[in-house]
């Protein structure tokens, strides 16, 4: 042994130990018996190395142990020594010599000692892990399968044992890399229990399985439900491994990838190199789990658009695949795709030699599985965006289509003018990017060539992408997820959309065929805005009808209020002890919450389909619920082209509003001008032109009109109210006398939503307010001066709100004056805990309308949404403080009219799809049917005024709440003849 330690430095590791491997097999010749002690002591060393993953040395260990058990004839305990060092061998990643020792282990064991033996099995289960590794996943199925009879031949169907933990740990990874998520869920957390009934909760392989499902939700792009496994392994690893172990650079890895595909890259990045570091200290050597996370690395890169570094990282991989497979290895195909997806990506494009790299994939794959393999899937879409990007859209559509062929079970038309079904495919995320790129060909072919087949074809290719889409949409459960769905399916929608109005609009002499079209186009447009608002307040509200749900939402809602309670800890501080013990507790709530949901799903499935349903309003629907004066103005902004449906009682229009570009800068030109308050004149100048732009290409159509719904997420953050229809005389400039403007607001009543869906779910059983209705008056000012408050001092750097209190004060007057009630809250009484309880003190009812009025600080936050948060009377806890954002969506809300009198209620941060995620989105999604809100800092003053002539409206004239927010910014103007639109049209409503 001392010979060996003094060539240790000068031969590498693979050598050495087919050197000691030879020695200590000498040794074993003169082993009689009485050396299985010794063999057991080899055992227990050869144990210890695995476990701080030193599998080269343990290997020797092994072996050792192994000839002395052969030479006592003690087969088993020989066999299972011999399994032990195939699983180093795989874990070295060295699957030639992994294979023969197991094969080698099914013979003797078939031989010595008789069929189907359970040592057969284990061989079995890492002859399924060299066939995964190799990419033969039929082949790693069927042994994995194999071993599972018998184990349960041989220990019991129900039986607990370790053995079958990790078969259907190994099943569990099989089937998710088969897409097989269902599956792979029930075998995973088959072996999660049994292995907790042998080891305990905080068992290491507990945390293995967490893992393993980790990577299961990662592929359903459930990114963070993978997140919260990753973190709930991490926690047992961290208790329960040593330093150094694979496990824990494993769960790292898949951390990195799980944060990068959530856009966290500086996260992403930070992980990986953990996780690089950990692989390097335990293998010391080449390995594929060094390559596998330096191409994560490049991965990330990619996509911060550092395009050198994305390469030079590939390279890498790619060279340490390439040592230890050889030429021919799935990872060796992976890496030339990957590489070549960087030259037709970057800056400086090489088609040329992407093209080349994607052939040589192609080679390896053949060889590998065979042309029509679905693994091929992946390869033929690289290929075609080779082409897409070099205009070349016939060629691009071929390698589409071979991609469908490769990808969906039984479709063999090559002819690119049909399309597959959706029964039966292998893995979704290629099979919906082969559709969009094909229908994205089929659109600039068609416009090439006025191909109107072409075009209709397109559109039929974006139905079946749709389709599938809501299909893959139905895995993300979090908010999270689902905003980063409906983030990369904008582009689709946005193409389906177009080519429907494309079509609509040159089908205008046909009336029915114009309809149809225009219909589809609509859905699209509709489908492109707030689907995840629109989903939960769907589900929301179906529970609230279902005689079923009345038993079983209000725990349903105790779920999501403490789940959102620790989301919201969790973003105010994500490192540290207190921060895992926040995981874990939302963990566990998690797990319940799904336990308790899945038997309720078993009990219910009528109940559970009603909750998950969500369609989307058809353009008849619309019109039904429409007066005759009324009209919806549906804008769809896309990347290039904007367009606005005009839909009345009696007709529906679309209009084009030409160049999104030009739309967008005139937007933020009047922003800033009414944000600076701008004197008249640069004020008028751009108002003027956004409304030319946004409005005056639809006055046409708006004759009789004069109440608007405004449909738009993009559109929730400029008040159209102070638009400019007419430009002002000299005079009028010269004596900045903004009362003298024709506002839109003096032609419309406006109020806005997010998508003409969520708006028509709004209007389901509404009636008008009538003289009839009760009103009842909440109102909260913390931050008065009418009376002292004893925490005056602790108000956190915000300041006292002068009017606010006043204002409270007057609107309860108002009420008290028609006999209505009116409860009113300053100052301490302000309180957090005091607004939740009146939120109990409102019942349902059809008699009765609840209005919640806040007069006080508020505060937006653009990077994380949850945080955004409402001021209340200050606490010494700051959760007995402050309202979040993450707990308003959950609170048991049946306000008729919320009015956020607060600064900044309706800013947020912006979200592709769904808008604005404001505080005023919060009380929406919780119930409220109205929300009135302020879009940027408001005044006290002036606020006071506004508030007071809104509820004297309501009150004394029985307007509803557009009606009164109209009539009264109308009458501030009047009153304040100069005073800027700022201090007016900073409130919206958004809802009915």
């Amino acid at each position: 042994m001392k010979v060996i330690k003094k060539i240790r430095h000068i031969i590498s590791p693979f050598a050495l130990l087919s050197l000691m491997v030879f020695v200590l097999s000498m040794h074993t010749i003169q082993a009689t018996p009485i050396d299985t002690i010794k063999a057991h002591r080899y055992v227990l060393k050869a144990d210890s190395l695995m476990k701080h993953n030193q599998y080269v040395d343990a290997i020797v260990f092994w072996n050792q142990a192994s000839g002395l058990y052969e030479k006592a004839l003690r087969w088993q305990k020989n066999l299972h020594c011999k399994n032990q060092m195939t699983e180093c061998w795989w874990r070295l990643g060295k699957l030639k010599e992994a294979r023969g020792l197991a094969e080698k282990v099914l013979d003797l064991s078939e031989r010595y000692l008789g069929p189907q033996h359970l040592v057969a099995s284990v061989a079995l289960n890492h002859l399924g892990v060299v066939e995964e590794m190799n990419g033969r996943r039929v082949e790693a199925i069927v042994n994995y399968q194999n071993a599972l009879i018998i184990q349960k031949k041989r220990l019991g169907l129900d039986a607990v044992h370790p053995l079958l933990a990790k078969t259907y740990n190994n099943l569990g990874i099989i089937s998710r890399i088969v897409n097989r998520y269902y599956q792979a869920e029930k075998y995973l957390n088959k072996a999660i229990d049994i292995e907790k009934k042998l080891k305990g909760e905080d068992a290491t392989r507990v945390g293995l399985g967490y893992h393993n499902l980790g990577n299961v939700f990662h592929q359903k792009r459930a990114y963070s439900q993978a997140l919260d496994y990753y973190y709930k392994a991490n926690d047992i690893y961290q208790k329960k491994l040593p330093r150094l172990h694979v496990y824990k650079a494993d769960n790292l890895n898949s951390m990195g990838q799980a944060f990068e595909q959530q856009g966290r890259f500086l996260d992403a990045l930070i992980q990986f190199e953990k996780a690089l570091k950990l692989y390097q200290q335990i293998h010391k050597i080449a390995h594929p789990d060094i390559a596998a996370v330096l191409s994560n690395l490049g991965e990330c890169y990619f996509k911060i658009n550092r395009y050198s570094k994305a390469r030079l990282h590939h390279q890498k991989a790619l060279r340490i695949y390439e040592k230890i497979y050889g030429q021919l290895h799935p990872r060796i195909a992976q890496g030339y795709l990957k590489l070549g997806n960087v030259l037709i990506t970057q800056p400086q494009k090489n088609y040329y030699r992407a093209i080349r790299y994607f052939q040589r994939a192609r080679n390896i794959q053949f060889k590998l599985y065979g042309k029509d393999d679905p693994l091929l899937a992946e390869n033929y879409v690289y290929t075609g965006l080779a082409y897409v990007y070099q205009k070349n859209y016939q060629e691009a559509l071929s390698w589409f289509q071979k991609s469908l062929v490769s990808n969906v079970y039984n479709f063999t038309d090559t002819t690119r003018l049909t399309n597959p079904s959706l029964d039966f495919y292998f893995d979704r995320k290629f099979f919906r990017d082969a559709l969009y790129f094909k229908a994205e060909c089929l659109y600039f072919l068609a416009k090439e060539k006025d191909d109107s087949q072409k075009l209709l074809l397109a559109l039929e290719t974006l139905r079946l992408c749709d389709r599938l889409t809501d299909r893959m949409q139905y895995d993300q459960q979090y908010r999270l997820d689902q905003l980063l769905a409906e983030k990369r399916n904008q582009n689709m929608y946005e193409l389906a959309f177009s080519i429907a109005a494309q079509i609509a609009l040159s089908y205008k002499g046909n009336r029915s065929l114009y309809r149809k079209f225009l219909e589809e186009a609509f859905y699209f447009s509709e489908k492109s805005k707030a689907q995840v608002l629109r989903k939960s307040m769907t589900q929301l509200e179906n529970q609230r009808k279902n005689l079923l749900a009345d038993t079983i939402r209000q725990t349903d809602l105790n779920y999501k209020q403490q789940i959102a309670f620790f989301e919201q800890k969790l973003a105010q501080r994500s490192q540290g002890a207190q921060a895992q013990g926040y995981r874990n507790q939302l963990f566990q709530l998690k797990q319940a919450y799904k336990h308790w949901s899945d038997s309720l799903q078993q009990q219910y499935p009528r109940l559970h389909a009603l909750r998950s349903q969500a369609s989307l309003v058809t353009l008849q629907q619309v019109q039904y619920r429409l007066y005759s004066k009324t009209a919806v103005i549906a804008y769809t902004l896309h990347q290039k082209q904007s367009y606005a449906f005009v839909i009345t009682a009696n007709q529906v229009h679309l209009v084009p509003l030409g160049s999104t570009e030009r739309l967008i800068q005139q937007i933020n030109q009047f922003y800033n001008e009414i944000q600076n308050e701008s004197p008249l004149g640069l004020f008028t100048q751009a108002s003027h032109k956004l409304y030319q732009l946004l409005v005056q290409p639809l006055m046409p159509y708006l004759g009789r009109q004069n109440e608007l719904i405004i449909t738009d997420p993009t559109l929730l953050s400029i008040p159209l109210e102070a638009l400019v229809t007419r430009k002002p005389p000299q005079w009028v400039v010269q004596q900045g006398k903004f009362s003298l403007l024709t506002y839109l607001n003096r032609r419309f009543q406006l109020h806005y939503h997010y998508s003409v869906s969520l708006w028509w779910l709004g209007q389901k059983g509404y009636q008008n307010q009538t003289q009839n209705h009760s009103l009842k008056f909440y109102g909260f000012a913390p931050f008065n001066l009418l009376k002292k408050s004893a925490s005056a001092a602790a108000t956190n750097g915000f300041g006292q709100l002068p009017q606010s209190g006043r204002e409270i004060s007057s609107i309860a007057r108002l009420f008290k004056t028609q006999r209505q009630s009116a409860y009113t809250y300053l100052s301490d009484n302000a309180t957090l805990r005091q607004f939740r309880e009146s939120l109990l003190d409102m019942p349902e009812s059809d008699n009765i309308e609840h209005i919640l009025h806040i007069a006080s600080h508020s505060t937006a936050n653009l990077r994380e949404e949850r945080l955004a948060k409402i001021h209340f009377a200050p606490q010494q806890h700051p959760d007995s403080t402050y309202l979040y954002a993450e707990s308003i969506y959950y609170l048991p809300l049946k306000a008729q009219l919320v009015v956020l009198s607060s600064c900044e209620s309706g800013v947020g941060k912006f979200a592709p799809g769904e808008g604005v995620m404001s505080l005023a989105r919060g009380f929406l999604h919780a119930g409220a049917k109205n929300v009135i809100s302020s879009l940027w800092e408001a005044d006290d003053q002036y606020t006071k005024k506004l508030m007071v002539l809104l509820y004297q409206q309501i009150l004394f004239r029985h307007k509803t709440y557009t009606q009164a927010l109209h009539t009264a910014k109308n009458q501030l103007i009047a009153q304040e003849p100069y005073l800027h639109p700022k201090y007016w049209s900073n409130f919206i409503l958004i809802g009915r």
